[in-house]
C-alpha cells in the first residue's frame, strides 16, 4: 500500500473538508494482526476542526506491515455506538490494496465475513474499495456483499479519489432504529 498513500491521503484529506458542518468522521487504520488504530472521531461543529483533522491524517496515514481486516472490523460496531449513535446515517468506506496475510488466513478470512455480518445492520451506505493487484477482490467482493454495500475496484492510483467520492455519493439507507429493552 505504500506506493498509493500519498494519492490516498491526498484524497482523503480533500474530501474531509467535504463533509458537512455536523456531520461527524470516524477514520481508522489497519495493519498486521493485532495492529489497528482509530485517528480520528469527529464532529464537525467549527473550521477549526477540519485542520486537526487533516494534520492527524498526515501524522497517521503511511503503509506499514502486512493486513489483517477482521480486527478493525469487530471493533468498528463498537466504535458506531460510541461515536455515532446519533446519526441516521452511517457510510462505510473499507478499502486495502492487501489481502490478509496472519498467521491463519483461512480463519482470518472467516472472521472477517463474520464482522462484516455483525457491522451489516448499522450501515446505511458505502463501499468496499479494491484496489493495485495485489487486493483479494474476492474476499473484499464477499466482505461488500455481507456488509449489503457497493463493490469497487480500480488498479489506478488516480482513481482512488474518484472511487471514494462515488462510495459516499450513494443514496443511503436509512438506518435501523433497534430499542433495545431495559
Amino acid at each position: 500500500m505504500g506506493w498509493t498513500m500519498r494519492q490516498l491521503t491526498e484524497d482523503v484529506i480533500q474530501r474531509v473538508y467535504k463533509i458537512p458542518v455536523n456531520d461527524a468522521l470516524l477514520l481508522g487504520i489497519f495493519s498486521s494482526q493485532g495492529w489497528y488504530k482509530w485517528i480520528v472521531a469527529a464532529q464537525f461543529d467549527t473550521p477549526h476542526q477540519y485542520s486537526l483533522v487533516e494534520k492527524c491524517i498526515r501524522d497517521e496515514f503511511y503503509a506499514r506491515s502486512t493486513t489483517c481486516f477482521s480486527e478493525i472490523l469487530m471493533d468498528t460496531p463498537k466504535q458506531i455506538d460510541v461515536f455515532l449513535t446519533q446519526y441516521d446515517i452511517v457510510t462505510l468506506t473499507f478499502f486495502s490494496d492487501g489481502q490478509p496475510v496472519t498467521n491463519d488466513n483461512q480463519r482470518e478470512e472467516k472472521l472477517t465475513l463474520e464482522a462484516g455480518q455483525a457491522l451489516a445492520s448499522l450501515v446505511t451506505s458505502g463501499a468496499v474499495v479494491a484496489y493495485g493487484e495485489y487486493c483479494n477482490r474476492a474476499l473484499l467482493s464477499r466482505l461488500a456483499s455481507t456488509l449489503g454495500v457497493e463493490f469497487l475496484s480500480t488498479d489506478a492510483v488516480r482513481d482512488i479519489g474518484e472511487t471514494f467520492e462515488r462510495s459516499t455519493q450513494r443514496a443511503p439507507r436509512r438506518r435501523k432504529k433497534v430499542q433495545m429493552p431495559s
